[in-house]
């Protein structure tokens, strides 16, 4: 007789199903901020993102670099982050205390002067870089120095 029987059509489909729950996360999987780890096809997009992010953030420095005062991010066109979001940004010399400046496991802001990121594939965010909303964001940090997944951040 040819063809196959049906328990080794079940033995292939179980095989099957077990590479494709290890393999599944590892190349479609989203930003996991608890181990540290991007899926392949989601890094390719995140890793355009930070180019793009980085250089928004060097074209914001340039554009504003002679003006005197606290800059109005409305002045300065920089459209859309890679999701389609607007970039956020704060200048810090517009606010009271720590409130809204982007920090990390402490009460420290990540930049002296200015807070610039995009709120990541989730469009969402939150101040604290470790909390759920704002892990994925792609952030400046130590004024310039950093540039990636906020959740990734390290002091």
């Amino acid at each position: 007789m040819r063809g196959f029987s049906l328990i080794e059509l079940l033995i292939a489909l179980a095989i099957a199903s077990i590479l494709a729950m290890v393999a599944g996360p590892l190349i479609f999987g989203g930003i996991d901020c608890k181990k540290q780890r991007i899926g392949w096809i989601p890094s390719a997009k995140v890793s355009a993102a930070i180019g793009e992010v980085g250089s928004a953030y060097l074209d914001l420095l340039r554009r504003t670099e002679f003006i005197q005062g606290p800059i109005d991010i409305g002045e300065v066109d920089l459209g859309l982050d890679y999701w389609g979001n607007p970039y956020q940004f704060l200048d810090h010399s517009t606010v009271n205390g720590n409130g809204p400046k982007r920090k990390y496991k402490s009460n420290v802001p990540v930049n002296s002067r200015y807070d610039f990121y995009s709120m990541g594939p989730d469009g969402k965010t939150a101040t604290p870089m470790v909390s759920e909303p704002g892990g994925d964001d792609i952030v400046i940090a130590n004024d310039g120095s950093y540039v990636g997944v906020a959740c990734f951040y390290g002091d």
